[in-house]
């Protein structure tokens, strides 16, 4: 049968600074031949759609719902 890829997901739901130093270990998972998906908050999911190293994207609650929300 066919091989399947190893999966990692990556889960950062905090401030924005965090989502974007977690993308840090998308080059390393990819090249030792994950495939890899993320879960943020629904408010950051639309500055990670154009990764490259991203396949799915898991937008947690809504952006209407996180407002005012710490």
């Amino acid at each position: 049968g066919e091989s399947l890829k190893p999966r990692a997901l990556v889960i950062r739901l905090s401030s924005l600074g965090d989502v974007v130093l977690a993308t840090s270990v998308l080059d390393p998972l990819v090249s030792a031949g994950y495939e890899v998906s993320f879960v943020t908050k629904a408010s950051f999911a639309p500055l990670l759609e154009s990764h490259p190293k991203i396949r799915t994207i898991f937008p947690y609650g809504s952006a209407h719902s996180e407002k005012g929300n710490r």
